[in-house]
């Protein structure tokens, strides 16, 4: 996987830096523009836009189980991941498993995702801050 860095400097925009693996033999046949620009990949975005995932597993009538490890997944009767940014925009929400859900039990799977991403946008802030 390539490296990240997040840099949230400038009134909340933010630029991510996503250095990509290089290989020798691929190098050999580039130019050093084109190697550059293999390495670094420059996006902006703006704060609060930052898509968050969080997976839910549901179980034993309709109870939620956040973050779960592949032995409470294995449990489950179906899972739910939810990717929303930090202003509650939902980005993409996915139901696996035969297990119907209520309105209601869908409603606090967003909410607890909108949550999660709120909590990881301020490690991202408090990350930046500290550098």
């Amino acid at each position: 996987l390539p490296a990240v860095k997040i840099d949230m400097k400038g009134g909340g925009n933010g630029v991510v830096q996503i250095v990509s693996p290089s290989y020798d033999h691929e190098e050999d046949d580039m130019t050093e523009e084109t190697k550059d620009a293999n390495r670094i990949t420059k996006l902006t975005i703006q704060k609060g836009t930052i898509p968050i995932s969080l997976t839910m597993g549901i179980y034993d009538n309709h109870k939620i189980l956040v973050d779960m490890t592949r032995e409470e997944e294995v449990v489950c009767k179906g899972v739910v991941t939810v990717v929303v940014t930090t202003t509650g925009e939902i980005v993409s929400l996915t139901k696996c498993g035969g297990l119907a859900m209520s309105p209601e039990d869908m409603a606090a799977c967003v909410h607890l995702a909108i949550g999660r991403a709120k909590e990881v946008e301020e490690l991202l802030l408090s990350l930046d801050e500290a550098s």
